[in-house]
């Protein structure tokens, strides 16, 4: 992303207007300012990897959507880099964290549940939802399961677990293990209420016209470009008990009877069905040796309709069976204690299992290890990329030393056009300035000459890294994709070869930590709920990421794992599109999941060029510039014209 300088006294500024907002006479007592180091300044920079967690200026939290829409205002007066944070799960530097201002939406964590509102539905739609659910732009899916899922209810939403905010999630499109029967999470959102770029607050649904018809539309699948959100109204959807699933892995000599297992699956036509197939690389703890395992994460989203359903082929493999099972949309198996009768999977009604003890003695087939979900609560540790973050040891950082020598602040000094030299502030995202550059050098200026230096970055780097000890929560790392929209042995094979080229040289000489390759088939029936949206799918042409997630430890092993991860990523679109064909065209990349080399024309795809239009529309003054994304640009205006 391209370096931006910024006045170092317009950010003074603009945090000393902010915490009169939320501190001042005026104050409604909602909002509140953190300055750097404490808990609360800690909680809103904090991101689930330390390679994405920025070391802000300041943050604050907004209590109201007025509060939101004046820090809006200030910022853009004072043309400060920002960054808007919901659940930090973003893996790209600077697209949800900052240098600048921090915005952490965490107070916008309101949860209400209602009968369906039938004037959020679309003109003419034949919908058959029971219920609607109004999620706060700072919610985690965690706390939305906890309140749908027991009412027997549930929404298509990110897994449960590692953070996955509500609003970035919905806001880049939302694939789930509910897509198949529901779509994306962006086509089922009924209103949006967002703080336009200019400071408006407005609500926008199904039902609005001209303009705020564009947002509604624009705002699903459109990242940040339009605003921030505050709050999603989204569809919940009746859940089916019981549901099966299990979490298989298989050792090496089995791969190959796998692989030829996934891609006949691929062609079933089941939308209640899924699976997500994984290759898996990783650094054994304290040692050099680099271990690789396969496993594959079966779902049936309601009773089985036949023993072992489309899972056989993989059921009859020799593998092991881990915990549960379960799936991206927030339920939790309960397996049964060993030694004990189990259900038989080719259950057709919903059951319930009062006592174990008075169960009568079943026989399940050999190999037959799929559980029955008879308890709907949170998620359990059983997705495939996310858990893989979560069994790393703990980065270990030095404790801070008492007392502290003399804060450092790093800053650049700019020569301008004028007389005297700016200090200013290097930051990675937002607009420049507009003033005359000529010359810039490097400069530590102690914080003693400084006025107001602990508004800025109160520390040098060492120093830092040393305060912020547990605000980057993993380790380091990346995910990157390939759409597709079909699975050969050939694409397998090379995600296979492509997950396992890492040896163990390579994962303990860089710092390695993990490298996860996923496979998550889809059904032709994935986007027949499909709505105009920024993010372009189409009914009746299937797509899907292939998810590469790579995980290791030291900045100074960015380059090498992330070159690593674009070199993998290069190979399996080679075989993508040879199976696709010449003639194919290329499919929109999802944009929650892949690197920020990605061009944004390449996101947005047939839709750019409209979109361009609407940040025009809905961001006259380019305020959203200032923040980190793909970043939609306006559109180029012709000399002449206005």
């Amino acid at each position: 992303m391209k370096a931006t300088i910024i006045n170092r006294k317009a950010v003074q500024d603009a945090i000393a207007a902010i915490k009169e907002i939320c501190e001042g006479e005026k104050s409604t007592g909602k909002s509140q300012y953190f300055a750097f180091g404490g808990e609360g300044y800690k909680s809103s920079v904090r991101h689930f990897f330390e390679s994405s967690t920025e070391i802000a200026a300041g943050a604050v939290q907004p209590g109201s959507k007025e509060d939101l829409a004046n820090i809006l205002k200030v910022i853009a007066h004072y043309q400060v880099p920002f960054a808007v944070k919901g659940g930090g799960h973003a893996t790209n530097p600077r697209f949800s964290s900052t240098e600048g201002i921090q915005i952490s939406m965490c107070r916008f964590n309101k949860i209400r549940l209602e009968p369906d509102a039938d004037s959020l539905l679309p003109p003419g739609s034949t919908d058959k939802t029971h219920s609607i659910v109004h999620i706060g732009a700072g919610c985690l899916f965690d706390e939305v399961y906890r309140e749908v899922v027991p009412k027997g209810l549930n929404i298509v939403g990110g897994s449960s677990i590692g953070g996955v905010g509500v609003a970035g999630w919905l806001l880049g499109g939302g694939y789930s293990l509910k897509t198949n029967q529901h779509g994306l999470g962006i086509d089922n959102i009924l209103q949006v209420e967002i703080v336009l770029p200019t400071g408006v607050p407005k609500t926008v649904n199904n039902q609005s016209q001209g303009d705020d018809k564009l947002l509604f539309e624009v705002v699903k699948g459109g990242g940040n470009n339009f605003g921030i959100v505050t709050e999603f109204t989204v569809r919940a959807h009746v859940q089916a008990k019981p549901t099966c699933g299990c979490l298989l892995q298989y050792e090496v000599e089995d791969f190959e009877d796998v692989k030829t297992a996934v891609v006949n699956f691929a062609q079933q036509e089941d939308p209640k069905a899924s699976i997500v197939a994984a290759f898996r690389y990783y650094c054994n703890p304290g040692g050099i040796q680099a271990t690789g395992k396969l496993t594959v994460q079966c779902f049936y989203d309601g009773p089985l309709p036949e023993k072992d359903g489309p899972f056989a082929e993989l059921l009859e493999i020799d593998h092991k069976t881990e915990r549960g099972g379960g799936d991206t949309v927030g339920l939790e198996s309960r397996q049964l204690p060993a030694k004990r009768p189990t259900v038989p999977i080719h259950i057709h009604m919903p059951v319930t299992i009062p006592d174990l003890r008075v169960l009568p003695d079943i026989i399940t087939p050999k190999r037959s290890e799929l559980v029955v979900y008879d308890n709907y609560h949170l998620f359990d540790y059983q997705t495939s990329f996310v858990n893989e973050a979560l069994d790393v040891q703990d980065v270990q950082v030095d404790e801070i030393e008492s007392p502290p020598p003399p804060a450092y602040s790093y800053v650049d000094v700019v020569e301008t056009a004028s007389e005297t030299p700016g200090i200013s502030l290097t930051i990675a995202s937002g607009a420049a300035p507009k003033t005359n550059l000529k010359t810039q050098a490097r400069m530590v200026v102690p914080a003693n000459q400084s006025a107001s230096i602990e508004t800025l970055l109160p520390q040098s780097r060492d120093r830092m890294k040393r305060a912020m000890a547990g605000v980057g929560e993993n380790p380091r790392g990346r995910w990157g994709n390939v759409m597709v929209d079909i699975y050969t042995k050939e694409i397998i094979d090379e995600i296979g070869r492509q997950a396992s080229v890492s040896d163990s040289w390579e994962m303990s000489g860089h710092g390695g930590k993990r490298v996860v390759i996923d496979i998550w088939p889809f059904t032709k029936t994935m986007f027949d709920n499909a709505t105009e949206c920024a993010w372009p799918h189409v009914k009746d042409e299937p797509n899907g990421p292939i998810l590469a997630y790579f995980l290791w430890e030291g900045s100074e092993n960015d380059n090498f794992w992330i070159q690593q991860m674009e070199r993998a990523l290069k190979a399996i679109k080679k075989k993508v599109d040879k199976a696709r064909g010449p003639h194919a065209k290329p499919f929109p990349v999802y944009s929650n999941t892949t690197l920020d080399t990605t061009r944004v024309e390449d996101v947005y795809g047939d839709n750019f060029e409209d979109l361009k239009a609407a940040r025009e529309t809905f961001d006259p003054e380019r305020v959203m510039n200032l923040t980190g994304g793909f970043r939609i640009p306006h559109p180029i205006k012709q000399r002449g014209r206005k």
